[in-house]
């Protein structure tokens, strides 16, 4: 139950102004007496006779409490707001959202209980749930929809009550789950709900699941697209279209109209019968099959009808390329926002050292020929024309690290991540007050890889000669001998990567290491994952990785695609559906930069898409 709390804790911190109970104000003054409320306010849902039970009352939308006083004065908890909602979205490992809420069809009023006794996260206590589709996705593979049970009796932002983490916080929640509140507002979209009203699961649903999966992946293609004033699809439709009628507002989605819309998208785009086009046909489908208890937006529906045009525009349109797309190849975007706003440190490159650095890159990379690769030597070659040296498999461990340490800070909904990853070895510190927590992880190490060596794509004759001689490895009384076999063992497996039946052997093995790390499926971004847990090379191993993630995509599907992360230290605390959706949007991301004309342009883009990363979710 405890992983409850730490998959769905939040991590963006937004700071509320705490109202001050004035002494002046008798504690008699606070009552009121009245008619009985109409079924729309929230002093209908807060009745008195239920806050008076529960030691609470209610002033002006103030709620305070009675039991528990500050100056000899009830003490102020928050604002209290009414809200309206058809559903409720809560992402988190698919497992665990089978396991948890599957069994009992929602929350128990034990579960919450149980909930409300455990420490604050950053919103206080409860369970976390969001009013949007999408923008906790990337807080797991699985997707509960909750159907809520009317009005939302919500506290807006943190109650003003200091968690010490005590049994007197704890029965505070209770008497306001009791009273009639349901939960606490932290942000626009996301709440943390004291009660279980509202928490009865309508749907669930996983990354196998075509309908969440594309409309998370097209929601923020569209939300970078129009953040960025790219795509003009609405232009393009006259006035009589359906999709026109439909997007504005003036005609209600059906099923009947339905067939008017698919034939108006085959007329404007002529993109259906492509492997995108039968998924957007298909999640307009699953739209249609839940839409009784699912009432999708007019936003989410234009969501999935623009993603078909929002590409065809940034592949066709003529932009003056300023070359600054390249950065985002190497560098994350709010290092290079950092950069521009300059703000590194000394010992870090400067805005100009990265567009030397990026230049030179480039001009390797048009050197590099995909096609030539057909083994590990051969892809060792190519990563060596990208890199300007020759690049050499490693023989010692290497540690993950951001910037100058050895050591990365995680969020709390990542740290299973890690955990679950079987090639990596992860120790953890005490949590921080925000629930993250620094951890020192090591890339596949030698000790690993004899503690997994049934498992792994080597030789009988490899692992036979690599057992003799563990004892003297393992203890480093011959360093020669250590390396040797670090070396011969790192090769092997790399050398995996390049055919079919070591592919398959990979992803088999992490499977079987840890069912809950990937699907058992021979895919672009699960052998990404895997290559980047191995990190073979002694350096450029993030170039490598990419390089490979392109050969691979060539090689499995017929299409070279690139993966452009915003934050290349998330490649391993994130999903194989992050990654892919990635992909999909890579020449949107490089295009969006190559349009800024000056320093101060590229600095506007940047922000923009580093806000909507963060309205997803995405941190």
């Amino acid at each position: 139950m405890k992983r409850i709390l730490n998959i769905f804790a939040i991590l963006i911190v937004t700071s509320f102004s705490i109202t001050s109970y004035s002494a002046k104000n008798q504690c008699s003054s606070l009552f009121s007496q009245g008619l009985e409320a109409p079924k729309t306010t929230i002093e209908y849902f807060l009745s008195p006779e239920a806050l008076a039970e529960n030691q609470l009352i209610l002033k002006e939308k103030k709620l305070y409490d009675l039991k528990n006083l500050t100056n000899g004065e009830p003490t102020f908890i928050g604002n209290v707001i009414i809200r309206e909602e058809p559903n409720l979205y809560q992402w988190g490992p698919i497992a665990d959202q089978k396991i948890q809420m599957g069994k009992n069809n929602g929350i128990t009023v034990n579960e919450m209980t149980y909930i409300l006794t455990q420490g604050p996260q950053v919103y206080g206590r409860g369970f976390y749930v969001s009013t949007h589709p999408q923008d906790s996705s990337s807080y797991g593979d699985g997707l509960t929809v909750f159907k809520t049970n009317g009005p939302m009796i919500l506290l807006s932002g943190r109650i003003h009550v200091t968690d010490n983490n005590s049994s007197k916080v704890a029965n505070l929640y209770q008497r306001l789950s009791s009273a009639g509140v349901d939960g606490i507002q932290g942000t626009p979209t996301w709440l943390s709900m004291i009660s279980v009203k509202h928490l009865r699961a309508a749907k669930q649903g996983d990354i196998t699941d075509p309908y969440w999966e594309n409309l998370n992946n097209i929601a923020l293609t569209i939300s970078i697209a129009n953040k960025l004033e790219l795509s003009n699809f609405w232009k393009l439709l006259p006035e009589s279209a359906a999709i026109k009628k439909v997007l504005s507002g003036d005609t209600a989605i059906n099923p009947d109209l339905m067939p008017k819309i698919i034939s108006e998208l085959y007329l404007y785009h002529g993109v259906l019968e492509t492997p995108i086009g039968r998924k957007i046909i298909n999640a307009i489908n699953q739209y249609l099959d839940n839409i009784d208890f699912l009432k999708i937006t007019k936003k989410d529906l234009q969501t999935v009808l623009m993603n078909l045009r929002s590409f065809d525009i940034l592949k066709s349109a003529k932009l003056n390329s300023s070359g600054y797309g390249g950065l985002m190849r190497y560098i994350d975007l709010s290092v290079i926002n950092r950069a521009l706003n300059g703000n590194m440190k000394k010992s870090e490159p400067d805005f100009q050292d990265m567009l030397s650095f990026v230049k030179e890159t480039e001009l390797n990379r048009s050197r590099v020929r995909l096609n030539t690769i057909t083994t590990k030597d051969d892809f060792i070659d190519q990563v060596s024309l990208l890199v300007g040296e020759q690049i050499q498999i490693r023989d010692y461990d290497v540690m993950m690290s951001t910037h100058s340490r050895m050591s990365i800070n995680v969020p709390p909904h990542r740290k299973e991540f890690l955990e679950k990853n079987p090639f990596l070895q992860a120790t953890f510190q005490k949590p921080r007050r925000n629930g993250s927590v620094d951890a020192q992880v090591d890339y596949l190490t030698l000790e690993k890889i004899y503690g997994i060596l049934d498992h792994l794509p080597l030789k009988s004759k490899t692992k036979a000669e690599m057992l003799s001689v563990r004892a003297k490895v393992l203890s480093h009384r011959n360093a020669e001998l250590y390396q040797a076999t670090y070396k011969k063992a790192l090769a092997e497996i790399l050398e995996a990567f390049f055919t079919t039946a070591g592919q398959k052997k990979l992803v088999a093995a992490a499977n079987r290491l840890s069912p809950r790390f990937m699907l058992n499926e021979v895919t672009p971004e699960n052998l990404y994952q895997i290559f980047i847990s191995i990190h073979p090379f002694q350096e450029a191993n993030g170039r490598a990785g990419r390089l490979y993630y392109e050969y691979i995509t060539k090689a499995l599907t017929g299409v070279r695609q690139e993966l452009i992360l915003f934050n290349y230290d998330i490649d391993l605390l994130t999903n194989s559906k992050f990654l892919k959706n990635q992909s999909n949007l890579s020449d949107l991301l490089m295009r969006a930069l190559d349009q800024a004309k000056t320093r101060e342009e590229l600095r506007e883009i940047i922000q923009k898409i580093l806000e909507v990363y963060k309205e997803m979710g995405y941190t």
